[in-house]
């Protein structure tokens, strides 16, 4: 095999990104605009062609999530969080779907991994705060929800939470 083979397998490797980005991009797009079914053929084709794209993991893992698919969203967000364990994404979801299964020592577990990722990751603060005043450890939660108000000052959410963990104190 000459230069002719060379370039057929780089035509093929040229052809398959190219195919790859395109998908990627219509996933984008129809994760955005809500459209949940297309967005999850779209991402169960990307993992066809390329397993190693932990977006396309996230992707079928939320849309799994929000059915309650909760056995399939829990491999999704693992192998989306082995692929890029500096995203605290994976460990937040797999959070709540301990959450969702009352699994609260692993829920707690998760969620703590999704701040030592990113120690200023929102909703992995609200997760947390929520979750531990809920459990009976409003002092515990306390710093974690003042830490989600610093992070979003204006979030209702964070604001109302952190309050009743203070009056739960």
């Amino acid at each position: 095999t000459g230069p002719i083979g060379t370039n057929s397998s780089l035509t093929i490797q040229f052809v398959a990104m190219s195919r790859l980005s395109n998908l990627l991009a219509q996933l984008e797009t129809a994760m955005s605009l809500n459209q949940f079914e297309h967005a999850e053929r779209i991402a169960r084709e990307v993992v066809q062609l390329d397993r190693s794209t932990p977006g396309a993991w996230k992707a079928i893992g939320f849309i799994c999530f929000r059915r309650d698919a909760l056995d399939a969203a829990f491999d999704a967000f693992t192998t989306a969080a082995s692929l890029v364990p500096a995203d605290p994404e994976p460990a937040y979801f797999l959070g709540l779907i301990h959450r969702k299964r009352s699994e609260w020592s692993s829920a707690e577990t998760r969620f703590r991994q999704a701040l030592s990722v990113n120690p200023d990751f929102f909703r992995g603060l609200l997760a947390l705060g929520r979750l531990l005043r809920e459990r009976g450890s409003a002092q515990a939660a306390i710093p974690y929800l003042a830490r989600a108000v610093a992070v979003s000052p204006g979030n209702v959410d964070a604001l109302s939470a952190f309050g009743v963990a203070l009056r739960d104190v």
